[in-house]
């Protein structure tokens, strides 16, 4: 992106917010505690999520995606080792209150399984986590992090294909953010 992309704006003028904080508010409804991996120029990202409840972790800045998650995972462990997880990247700023909440009925038919949704065939976050995942998400070891993890495993997912393009947005270039900003 060329600098930091968790504190861009994020939202319609007059109502934006750092695209950290609406990635986090987006989620934040259903969980009763949140965990924020924070890495490079962690103070930055730690004020645009200000003055919101959090426990804050500090993962590798040159890590993958998956060391933060593992930081991540192994924090809410500590705190709750039945505790369902949902994963939601800072660069992934919206999904809509209805998808969000069919994820998670579907979670609850399909309790022993990760749930995740899917636009078009493409796999997207957030992703809802059970606690019996926990420790095996923790000691993978395999190619591809996350991703190679449910590909290995293709028996502990259900994927829920749904209409809102928003949950395989990403932000990870210029042009990412000014097509969906």
């Amino acid at each position: 992106m060329g600098h930091l992309k968790q504190i861009l704006s994020w939202g319609p003028t007059g109502d934006s917010k750092p695209l950290v904080a609406a990635a986090f508010d987006t989620v934040a409804p259903v969980c009763d505690r949140m965990v924020v991996v924070v890495g490079h120029q962690s103070d930055k990202v730690l004020n645009a999520l200000a003055p919101r409840c959090f426990v804050s972790v500090e993962g590798h800045p040159d890590g993958t995606m998956f060391d933060s998650l593992r930081v991540g995972l192994s924090e809410v462990q500590e705190m709750d080792t039945g505790a369902n997880i949902v994963i939601q990247p800072g660069d992934h700023p919206f999904i809509s209150p209805e998808v969000l909440e069919h994820l998670l009925e579907v979670a609850g038919r399909y309790p022993s399984h990760a749930v995740m949704p899917q636009y078009q065939g493409k796999g997207g976050h957030p992703v809802i986590v059970p606690s019996n995942l926990l420790e095996s998400l923790l000691q993978w070891e395999g190619e591809d992090g996350l991703r190679g993890y449910w590909r290995m495993k293709p028996d502990v997912c259900r994927r829920v294909e749904v209409k809102d393009p928003f949950v395989i947005q990403d932000l990870d270039t210029p042009e990412d953010y000014e097509n969906f900003h």
